[in-house]
Order: structure tokens, then C-alpha cells, then sequence
């Protein structure tokens, strides 16, 4: 988001290091492009979420070409205040799927988009009463869902086992219960195909990671691999060329920004 503007931008870099750098514009319909999340579709093109904080709906704009110079555009839910903390993967038909928050319902909601450009999406609510924040989504092997997110009315981290692609049915899990945690998710899955999870403990002050052992979330392994300080905030996730995880973090004590290289898939022993 262009916050002097208030318009939706698209950036991308013409070298690795990024130091010659372009960006378009993609909405300007006024205070739009909070709470952004972009992957790439099927045809390999940028396709990115978007809350619109003029009209509180959802939206997503689906490139069709590589920088967006054109691209088509769409409300996914205009029910109520919703669209925040986008999360978005692609589904087991290639078409995108976005976990959000809705603030109208204080809940967490799940759009499956039913082609490339979410002109028309199968929303259905997942869990509600004061949960929803800093979504975080992945789709396994087997084509389902799987989406982690914060229970600030309970200062818990859950986890949602979709049993259908949209959605509409799922297991809710608390997987950390130990003080206030769950804010901050981000994750990815593990060369196990199963579940990992890096959040913020704001008792704790740190960092933290919770590897699921199996798919089904029975056995959660947690680990505490940084604690210095108050760190472990606006973590992003992914698996090395080693198969193992990566996880960036802010530390807010040193004002730094840190990255962690995990020795092993559940992130013990590990040190930024």
C-alpha cells in the first residue's frame, strides 16, 4: 500500500539485488491495499489480496502479465468489515484461496475462488468469537487447507484442518496455549508435508515454533529458539534448500531485523 496516496501498488526488481526497482499502480479507489498478500497463479502471474478500507470489503486483483500492466479486479466478500490479514495459496485446481479476518464478526473467514481472477468465490466462516488475526495459509498434498491464526479473545495459537477444499468443515486445534501467544503466524510446510509454525510469545517476549509430527496435529512439537530480548515479531517462514526452516523475524529490543536457519524441522537448537 501507498500510504502518502492511498492506492494499491505492484513493485517488482529488474536485478537479485533489487537496486533498480519499478511499481504500478493496481487500485486507486481510495485507502485501498492494507493487509496485501500476493502469490503466483497458475499461469505464473502475480495475483494479489487486498483489504479495501474505504468500503471494508475483500478484494483481489489477478495480473495478466508478469508486471501487471494489465490485470483484472474483484470484490471477493463485501459482507460486513472483512479482509483482513490476508493470507493466500493456491488451491488443488490452481485457482487461489484467501484466509482473512472478519471484523464485523470478530471471525475467521475462508474465500475458494472459483477461477484465476476470484470473480466469483465460495466464502465460508471457520471459526468465530474473537479469533482470526494474522492469518496464515497452506494447502497440502492433499488439496486441503490448513490455515493458523490468533485467538486474541483467548491469547491462544489455533489451527484450522480444513476437511474440505472450501473450507466449510474443519478441526480447530489449540496448539499453544502456554501464556499469551499465536500473534504474528506465519507457516509453511515441512519436508514431512506436515505443518510449521513460527509466532510471537508476548509473555514470553521470543520467538517461537510449533512443528506438527503428523498431519492431524495429535503431536506438536514446540520449541523456544530465541528469547533475547523481545523478538519474535512479524515472522515470515519457508523451507531451505536443505529442507529445513527459515524464518525472519523482528527483534524490537535491538531494533534489528534477524533470520534463523533451524537445525532441524522443529527449530531446536537452533540460533539466529
Amino acid at each position: 500500500v501507498d500510504n502518502t496516496n492511498k492506492v494499491v501498488k505492484f513493485g517488482w526488481c529488474e536485478d537479485p539485488e533489487c537496486r533498480v526497482f519499478q511499481a504500478r499502480t493496481i487500485d486507486t479507489a481510495g485507502q485501498a491495499g492494507q493487509h496485501t498478500s500476493i502469490i503466483l497463479g497458475r499461469d505464473g502471474w502475480p495475483v494479489i489480496g487486498y483489504y479495501d478500507n474505504a468500503e471494508s470489503h475483500l478484494k483481489l486483483a489477478h495480473c495478466l502479465d508478469p508486471h501487471c500492466a494489465t490485470f483484472e479486479r474483484s470484490t471477493v466478500d463485501d459482507s460486513g468489515n472483512v479482509g483482513w490479514y490476508t493470507s493466500m495459496a493456491l488451491g488443488a485446481d490452481g485457482n487461489p484461496v484467501i484466509s482473512y479476518f472478519d471484523a464485523t464478526r470478530r471471525g475467521l473467514k475462508f474465500a475458494r475462488c472459483a477461477n484465476p481472477s476470484c470473480s466469483s468465490a465460495r466464502v465460508t466462516t471457520v471459526d468465530i468469537g474473537g479469533v482470526g488475526l494474522g492469518t496464515a495459509t497452506v494447502v497440502g498434498a492433499d488439496g486441503l487447507p490448513v490455515i493458523a491464526y490468533w485467538d486474541f479473545l483467548n491469547d491462544d495459537l489455533k489451527l484450522a484442518l480444513c476437511t474440505r477444499p472450501d473450507c466449510a468443515r474443519a478441526t480447530l486445534l489449540v496448539i499453544d496455549r502456554q501464556g499469551a501467544v499465536g500473534s504474528n503466524a506465519a507457516m509453511t510446510l515441512g519436508a514431512d508435508g506436515n505443518p510449521i509454525i513460527s509466532y510471537h510469545d508476548h509473555t514470553g517476549g521470543a520467538l517461537k515454533i510449533a512443528h506438527c509430527a503428523d498431519r492431524a496435529c495429535t503431536d506438536v512439537r514446540i520449541s523456544v529458539p530465541d528469547s533475547n530480548g523481545s523478538v519474535g515479531w512479524h515472522t515470515s517462514i519457508a523451507l531451505g534448500a536443505d529442507g529445513l526452516p527459515i524464518v525472519s523475524y523482528y527483534d524490537d529490543t535491538n531494533k534489528d531485523l534477524k533470520v534463523l536457519h533451524c537445525g532441524d524441522a522443529s527449530c531446536n537448537g537452533a540460533a539466529p
